[in-house]
């Protein structure tokens, strides 16, 4: 009787369905028992990879096996990613990947490619940091020591002890997103996160790369000791030192804080407990941009915010104002609470052109839970501007408060009419309406 494989009887088209339903696993296995399974499984690796990896084969071998000459198969390159990324990112990645994607087609839509895009740094390899299958890496740091800090440099005669090796339990969302980009360079003025300014002050929040983000830990381990032991530095605002902290490992000291979380210290209470996860802090933010809560400035996305439940704007005598703030922390100890705001102005195109005027003087009303305080001054930050239809006026300033929730800003701007006549006041009070002073807006 002549021998018959049935399964070569089966039609092509069912045999690829069947196969859709196979892991890796099954594939390889399958692939070995005959040329034939093995011509079938190869069709099925780029319908893997676009599945666990979100991408095609081709893209994938273009952004991570950039130390050989020629690309890897589909088989090969599956094998290849499920080491250097599955192995310690587990089911993460994916996730991340689509919100890396979300953010990238947000910048191409805002021609951010020279700008933003091009800030983004490579995947992280073995090279910088090598994590192991729990999700471990090791970080040399230097005992904690601040009497190295007292002391210039120049004048410094001891020698430096040897590094100490320190075990850190990263979570895995956040090696998933270093797999996607490492980071920014830490010189760019395109800040992932954006800019938020005040008077002759300005700073920029990126995204730390994994060497900057070491840098950082290895400075403040060895000023502070174990109270950062746990928490690593995942953004930065350049002019203030400040950072996003994730929380690695286990003890943090307060209660209500557990790895994963993303913290930013606060005053002199707890930090402030941004986002539960890597991948929450980061979704978070592309919401934002997603939404417009928060819009480009000269190529450079600002922190304050356009709308949220902290913000109103009002329209009075054909003037609009809306004012919003932005929380920034200070170093601890020193007892305020200091918010950055912004002021905006303006008038519509189609507004009455009688109703155009010039700024005088301000008046504001700044409420805590216990104390109001009023500021009077002529003009803002030394300016008196004129709007007219279509005109638009914004400044920058800031406000210390004693307390982190519950304070708020409110108060008017005095203008005279550029063009008076009998039927108008010869002072116009100009409503600014309510905005909040709050931590929760960071």
């Amino acid at each position: 009787m002549e021998d018959v494989c049935y399964f070569d009887l089966i039609p092509y088209e069912t045999v690829q369905h069947i196969l859709s339903f196979l892991g890796h696993i099954e594939l390889c296995r399958l692939s070995q028992t005959s040329s034939e399974m093995s011509m079938h499984t190869e069709l099925k690796w780029d319908d893997l990879l676009l599945d666990v990896y979100g991408d095609s084969c081709e893209a994938l071998n273009e952004k991570y096996v950039t130390e050989q000459a020629t690309p890897l198969s589909p088989f090969k390159l599956y094998a290849y990613l499920h080491h250097r990324i599955t192995r310690v990112a587990g089911d993460n990645y994916l996730p991340m990947r689509s919100i890396w994607s979300r953010l990238e087609k947000w910048a191409i839509a805002n021609d951010q490619q020279d700008y933003l895009l091009d800030s983004l740094k490579i995947p992280i390899t073995d090279n910088i940091v090598e994590f192991s299958k729990d999700a471990t890496a090791t970080v040399h740091v230097f005992e904690m020591n601040r009497e190295r800090y007292r002391v210039p440099p120049r004048f410094q005669t001891s020698i430096t002890p040897p590094p100490i090796p320190k075990s850190c339990l990263f979570p895995r969302d956040y090696i998933a997103s270093l797999l996607i980009y490492n980071g920014q360079n830490k010189s760019t003025q395109y800040g992932l996160f954006g800019t938020f300014e005040a008077y002759d002050f300005k700073t920029n929040i990126i995204l730390l790369s994994f060497e900057s983000s070491s840098d950082i830990y290895r400075q403040k381990y060895s000023y502070y000791g174990e109270k950062f032991g746990n928490i690593w530095p995942v953004a930065f605002s350049v002019s203030t030192e400040r950072c996003y902290y994730l929380v690695i490992n286990s003890d943090t000291g307060y209660k209500d804080i557990h790895p994963g979380n993303v913290i930013l210290p606060c005053g002199n209470g707890s930090p402030i407990v941004v986002a539960n996860s890597f991948q929450e802090f980061l979704e978070q933010h592309v919401v934002k941009l997603e939404t417009n809560v928060l819009t480009l400035r000269d190529n450079v996305i600002s922190r304050y915010p356009e709308y949220s439940n902290f913000i109103s704007q009002v329209k009075t005598n054909g003037i609009w104002v809306k004012g919003s703030a932005v929380y920034v922390p200070e170093e601890r100890g020193s007892g305020d609470y200091s918010f950055f705001y912004r002021i905006s102005m303006w008038m519509d195109k189609d507004e009455d052109a009688s109703y155009s005027a010039q700024l005088i003087t301000r008046h504001w009303d700044i409420s805590t839970p216990s104390r109001t305080d009023t500021v009077d001054g002529e003009g803002v930050i030394g300016e008196f501007p004129k709007l007219t239809p279509g005109d638009k006026f914004e400044y920058c300033s800031r406000c210390n408060v004693d307390s982190p929730n519950g304070s708020q800003m409110s108060g008017y701007f005095n203008f005279i009419p550029l063009k008076p006549n009998m039927d108008t006041p010869s002072v116009i009070s100009v409503i600014a309406p309510p905005f909040q002073l709050d931590i929760s807006q960071h």
